[in-house]
């Protein structure tokens, strides 16, 4: 059963650092920031953070982003110059993060973003909780 969105803010005591790495998508990216900032970021504890790591994008991602961050000023967004990967970009946004609790995401909008009170629900009894998407439509 989804936790209601009053009961949310209780689930976690302290920040989370959600991690988002992004390259050319610039066709989801509004609406998957969309959901992340309504359903997450607006219920975490006050001192979260919202790290996005963009990768070089070709396609207009990078120049939708600094739009939308105009809208949200708090993500903090980081462009690289060139494409490095997935795996330099990740681990730049784990060097960065600075709060307890890390929620790292895909930014191809595969992951629900409402999916991640069912992992918070389990943070008090566990160091680390990891969810599995069953379904891959990639």
């Amino acid at each position: 059963m989804p936790v209601e969105v009053r009961s949310r803010r209780n689930l976690l005591t302290e920040p989370v650092s959600i991690l988002l790495p992004v390259c050319d998508e610039v066709e989801g990216i509004e609406s998957v920031l969309a959901e992340l900032v309504e359903v997450v970021y607006r219920h975490l504890p006050e001192g979260s953070e919202f790290l996005i790591e963009e990768s070089g994008s070709k396609d207009g991602t990078k120049e939708l982003l600094k739009e939308l961050q105009q809208r949200w000023p708090f993500l903090d967004i980081r462009f690289q110059p060139k494409r490095e990967g997935f795996g330099p970009a990740a681990r730049a946004l784990y060097a960065r993060a600075k709060c307890p609790w890390v929620f790292f995401t895909d930014s191809d909008g595969q992951c629900v973003a409402s999916e991640f009170w069912s992992l918070a629900e389990q943070a008090a009894a566990h160091d680390f909780v990891l969810g599995v998407k069953r379904i891959r439509y990639d």
